[in-house]
């Protein structure tokens, strides 16, 4: 659920991602799972990656350009590695329907092996029309911790569109229904 008003918590999703090998009895080597995320729906929670329970720190996984990228190592047959994350929803991502596929590569015997996978698809619940944009402006930005100052960032630009939008929401012309 998104909205004004709805705790960052209740924003989050937790992914679990299990990459496995059922080859016969061969080794799949050098194994890079690649998750592709929309940054402009969700945010990746960066403390919350983990590899088999053991939260990773920042230089065991990449996240550029929207691609988280983790470098699982070697998968031995009949075994498998378990990835989990958080995500957090935008603000504005609501009545949105949001789809992770995650693919694994790497080799065995020499040969690229490649593995995908879909999630279920998340339906964002829409709490209200206020975005990210509109909350900041009401509320000021948020620290690391996504508490809000009641402050402005220097140099954060608003446009005339987002305050119109907001004053408009604000009067109750416009609803969300």
């Amino acid at each position: 659920k998104v909205g004004p008003g709805v705790s960052a918590a209740d924003r989050q999703v937790t992914y679990t991602i299990h990459v496995g090998n059922d080859s016969s009895e061969k080794t799949w080597e050098d194994v890079v799972l690649a998750d592709v995320l929309d940054p402009g729906m969700v945010t990746l929670i960066t403390d919350s990656i983990y590899i088999d329970g053991v939260r990773l720190n920042a230089n065991q996984w990449a996240y550029r350009s929207g691609i988280l990228t983790i470098e699982l190592g070697d998968i031995q047959h009949g075994k498998e590695v378990e990835v989990k994350f958080n995500l957090e929803f935008k603000r504005d991502a609501g009545n949105k329907r949001y789809e992770n596929i995650v693919t694994a590569t790497g080799t065995i015997d020499g040969q690229k092996v490649r593995a995908t996978a879909k999630a279920p698809i998340v339906q964002i619940l829409d709490d209200g029309i206020t975005t990210d944009i509109h909350h900041g402006i009401f509320y000021g930005c948020a620290d690391s911790q996504g508490s809000f100052s009641g402050e402005w960032q220097p140099n954060r630009n608003i446009f005339i569109y987002e305050l119109a939008t907001t004053a408009i929401v604000g009067a109750g012309i416009l609803s969300s229904n």
